[in-house]
């Protein structure tokens, strides 16, 4: 009687040990089939790389010979319309590649100084400023009032 009474006992034991596995498996299955789900991959045949912010100290490390840099700080009064015909310029046919920086950002803080200079190789501005770059240097400069006028003209033009 006792020896039925052990494998009785062990037979349990055995259930009891599958159950669990069981468990744990089926919990793993779950985890693994949702983080596979998360991990979709974007089919976006339209998905690219936005190059059209840059750094200060990347201003005249284009790749294109011919370009425009919109240089803006949020104190500028007209920040907001700066950056509309701006972007109304960029998708104009014809029109030159076309950057922009922030100068606000963090890593550019330190070129938004008390007076503006472009004759250094990496140049400093005091507000918001419109350059046209050819062959990697500074050709076109304009800044404060100049800046909306400059754009407009691109744009009208």
């Amino acid at each position: 009687m006792e020896e039925t009474y052990d494998i009785k006992k062990a037979i349990i034991y055995l259930v009891i040990l599958i159950i669990i596995i069981g468990v744990f498996y089926g919990i793993t299955v779950l985890v693994t089939n949702n983080k596979k789900e998360e991990k979709t991959v974007n089919t976006d045949p339209y998905v690219s790389i936005q190059y059209e912010s840059i750094l200060v100290s990347n201003i005249l490390k284009q790749n294109n010979d011919d370009y425009y840099v919109l240089a803006t700080t949020k104190n500028d009064n007209n920040y907001k319309q700066l950056i509309s015909d701006f972007s109304t310029y960029t998708t104009k046919q014809g029109a030159l590649p076309s950057y922009n920086i922030d100068l606000d950002n963090s890593f550019n803080k330190k070129y938004l100084q008390e007076n503006s200079d472009f004759e250094k190789e990496i140049p400093t501005f005091k507000t918001s400023t419109l350059l046209r770059i050819t062959n990697h240097a500074i050709t076109e400069i304009y800044e404060d009032e100049k800046v909306s006028e400059a754009i407009l003209k691109l744009v009208n033009g």
